[in-house]
This record gives C-alpha cells, sequence and structure tokens, in this order.
C-alpha cells in the first residue's frame, strides 16, 4: 500500500509542474522523504497549499535525468531453439547409475582428549 501512495504522490508532484515525465521522479527519493518525514514528523500537517507537499518537492528536487531515445528495434529471441538446446544438453549430460560403493573410514583415537590439550 505504501508503494501506491508513494507513486500517487510522485504523480501529484509530475503534473504540478508542466512537461515533466512522471518516469523521471526517483521512487527511492520518494521514499527516503516519507521515512524522514515519519521518524522527524515534520510537516506532519501542512500550511502551505499545494499539491506537492514536502515529499512531492523532494521528488521534484531531485529528477532523474531524461531517457534516451530508442533508435533500434528490440530484438526478441526465440524460445524454441533455446529449449532444443537445453534438452540435448541435459541429454547428453544424463548417465544412468548402475552401481555405488560407499566406504566409510573409522578413525581411532590414540590419545585421550586431555593428552591432546597438554601437547
Amino acid at each position: 500500500m505504501l508503494y501506491q501512495v508513494l507513486r500517487i504522490v510522485m504523480v501529484d508532484a509530475a503534473e504540478s509542474v508542466p512537461g515533466t515525465d512522471p518516469d523521471r521522479c526517483g521512487f527511492t527519493i520518494a521514499l527516503q522523504a516519507a521515512r524522514d518525514q515519519v521518524v522527524t514528523a515534520c510537516d506532519v500537517i501542512t500550511t502551505t497549499p499545494g499539491p506537492a507537499g514536502t515529499i512531492g518537492h523532494r521528488v521534484l528536487s531531485g529528477l532523474l535525468s531524461l531517457r534516451r531515445p530508442r533508435v533500434s528495434t528490440r530484438k526478441v529471441k526465440s524460445p524454441v531453439p533455446l529449449q532444443r538446446t537445453l534438452r540435448r544438453r541435459q541429454a547428453r549430460d544424463r548417465r544412468p547409475v548402475t552401481g555405488l560403493d560407499i566406504t566409510v573410514q573409522v578413525r581411532r583415537r590414540t590419545a585421550a582428549p586431555a593428552d591432546r590439550l597438554t601437547r
């Protein structure tokens, strides 16, 4: 629920300045401003009207840079050859277990634990 509230505040702040894209608002800045506001209890009741508020002003002061335009198309990889390759690799790596040898070795103590501490 905090995520949605912060996103609403970020969009309201972006809309208060014409031409500002909401994608440029930093979520981390909004979260830190909300945390600071809760911890210090500053500006809980504000007398200054405005849609931005304390969190919105901090978000607007730290806007992210503009996104660069996309100049090339996205390439979509086909999942079919990838799956085929993985299946071949898995089939190649599988080997049936025909036998299993287990050896248990018991260590014998030559000295009592108290003798080892005095050495």
